[in-house]
């Protein structure tokens, strides 16, 4: 497999990065996140300005909750290449994570001046707009993302979000749906389909997309409660 290949290749040549860097994303992907860091800190030994390396360290922090430790990881990026879109837009993530919504907003921004077809920053800008309570400007960063990556599953959901806020549950329903159709595991996608049923009185509808959802997420007790909703 490629972790055995990767690690052959390693006792070959102990001082090529690349192999330490492709066994780190093995394993990020893997969720094993303490080797993926072990990984990409080897990179770094050997090369201390490899940015992607620095990115992919900060992620995994963020991942296992350590964001001072990932945002220090994505300075470090930027300091080396300003320029770095991706760094901006990790960085804009970590912050969230801390609640600095202003400073997040701010980086995504940069990811964007950087490189405007950034389907995933789009969605993140819109994210935060949206917790300023931004709608329209959050929609419209959803709508960019989906003209970039129409697949966007995510983006069509939290569209879907903002069209239920709106009072436009027709529009919703159409991205929900779009959402699952993309992703048929979204346990989101059909708790919010659920509930835009439940709004428009589509009760058996309704109950067979939370019903969907319990068998993604059994332990969403949100869903229990709509579902009792639903047979009332």
């Amino acid at each position: 497999n490629e972790e055995t290949l990767l690690r052959t290749t390693i006792r070959r040549n102990p001082d090529g990065p690349m192999a330490y860097y492709n066994l780190g994303l093995v394993y990020f992907q893997q969720g094993r996140l303490d080797e993926a860091i072990t990984q990409y800190q080897k990179v770094l030994q050997i090369n201390p300005v490899e940015t992607d390396a620095l990115n992919n360290l900060g992620s995994a922090f963020l991942q296992q909750g350590q964001v001072d430790e990932a945002i220090a990881h994505y300075q470090k990026a930027l300091a080396i290449k300003p320029d770095n879109a991706e760094a901006h837009n990790y960085l804009g993530l970590a912050y969230i994570q801390q609640g600095r919504i202003n400073d997040a907003v701010s980086h995504y921004q940069k990811a964007l001046a950087i490189k405007p077809d950034y389907a995933e920053a789009h969605y993140n800008l819109g994210n935060a707009l949206l917790q300023q309570g931004q709608m329209d400007e959050a929609m419209a960063q959803y709508q960019k993302a989906l003209a970039i990556k129409p697949d966007y599953a995510e983006a069509h959901n939290n569209l879907g979000n903002v069209f239920i806020q709106q009072e436009r549950v027709e529009e919703a329903i159409a991205h929900f749906q779009r959402a699952l159709a993309i992703k048929p595991d979204y346990a989101d996608a059909h708790i919010n389909l659920g509930s835009a049923f439940l709004q428009q009185g589509r009760l058996d509808e309704a109950v067979a997309h939370y019903q969907k959802a319990l068998a993604i997420k059994p332990d969403e007790a949100d869903v229990h409660d709509q579902i009792g909703r639903a047979h009332v």
